[in-house]
């Protein structure tokens, strides 16, 4: 049986990324409770890739701020600015005057 080159496993190992990045992206964002499953095994499969050296942190994260772009139209630090600001937003003008009674005197 041939080896196969090591340019060729490390695309091979890239292209496994990308779609374990897909999945976390677009099927994290929509099932947040299956999201920590999807990240554990991203984790493991980069701890795996730079365990066998076929690729370096730097060129991990790479390809992460690649496909984020992609996917999102943004990079991850305009993303996270955006939810930050959203966070950061004064809460709205809520009149909770209603809740100062106790429920059990409150009408519907």
């Amino acid at each position: 049986m041939p080896r196969i080159s090591e340019e060729l496993r490390k695309q091979v190992y890239v292209e496994g990324v990308v779609k374990r990045l897909e999945k976390l992206y677009r099927h994290g964002e929509a099932h947040p409770d299956e999201k920590p499953a999807i990240e554990a095994n991203l984790d493991g499969y980069f701890e795996a890739g730079l365990l066998v050296k076929l690729v370096t942190r730097d060129e991990i994260q790479k390809v992460i701020d690649s496909e984020h772009l992609r996917i999102f139209g943004k990079t991850r630090e305009q993303r996270k600015k955006e939810r930050d600001a959203v966070l950061l937003e004064e809460p709205l003008n809520v009149d909770w005057s209603g809740y100062d009674l106790p429920p059990s005197v409150r009408k519907v």
